[in-house]
C-alpha cells in the first residue's frame, strides 16, 4: 500500500487524484490501494485567518516617509480590524499623527485619514494585502489627508475544497457530520 501526503500550498486549493498523484491543501495521509483511493483521515480547519503571513504587510506613506505595516494575523470584524490598523498606524507614525480608520457600512470601503499629514499607500508590491484592504495593487502618492480603497474590504476568508465525484461520495458521510465543511 502506498501512502501519499497532502501538501499544504497556498495557491493549490484543489483536491484531485489519480492512481499515482494526489494534490490537496492539507497534510493528512491518503493511501492508494488497487487503483482505488482510500481516505484514511482528513481534517479541515474550522477557519482560515483573513489576515495571515501571506497578506499582512504593506506600506503607508506620511508625506515622503514610508512606514511598513505588519498586520496581526487573525480573523476580524470591521470594528476590530479598524482598531488594529489605527493602533499599527499610530505606533509607526513619524509625524506623531492621529489616524482615523473606518469601513463604510453601506459600501465596505476602507478609509484612512489623518488630522494634518498627507498620506498615501504602497500596494504595488503588496498585492495580497491590497486585496484584503480593498485597494488596487498600485501605489498612491501622499497627496491628501485621507485615502480610500476602491473595493470592499475582504475580511471573510474562504477556502473551497474541490473533489472528484468518487472522493466526494466517500467523504460525504464523514463530512456531513460537520455542517461548516463544504465539498463541491
Amino acid at each position: 500500500m502506498r501512502q501519499y501526503f497532502i501538501t499544504n500550498q497556498d495557491t493549490a486549493n484543489v483536491v484531485s487524484s489519480t492512481t499515482t498523484t494526489i494534490k490537496t491543501d492539507s497534510q493528512k495521509p491518503i493511501a492508494l490501494t488497487s487503483g482505488r483511493t482510500e481516505l484514511r483521515s482528513v481534517s479541515f480547519p474550522f477557519s482560515f485567518y483573513s489576515i495571515n503571513t501571506n497578506n499582512q504587510r504593506f506600506q503607508i506613506l506620511e508625506g515622503i516617509n514610508a512606514i511598513t505595516i505588519l498586520m496581526t494575523p487573525g480573523n476580524y470584524n470591521s470594528v476590530d480590524f479598524c482598531a488594529m490598523l489605527k493602533t499599527l498606524f499610530e505606533a509607526g507614525t513619524m509625524a506623531a499623527e492621529t489616524y482615523t480608520v473606518t469601513i463604510s457600512n453601506s459600501t465596505g470601503i476602507l478609509t484612512i485619514a489623518t488630522v494634518a499629514t498627507n498620506i498615501g499607500i504602497r500596494m504595488a508590491s503588496y498585492k495580497k494585502a491590497a486585496r484584503v484592504l480593498g485597494f488596487a495593487a498600485t501605489d498612491v502618492a501622499a497627496a491628501a489627508t485621507s485615502i480610500s480603497g476602491s473595493y470592499p474590504v475582504q475580511l471573510l476568508y474562504s477556502k473551497i475544497f474541490l473533489c472528484s465525484a468518487e472522493i466526494s461520495r466517500q467523504l460525504s458521510s464523514q463530512l456531513n457530520q460537520y455542517p461548516t465543511d463544504k465539498i463541491l
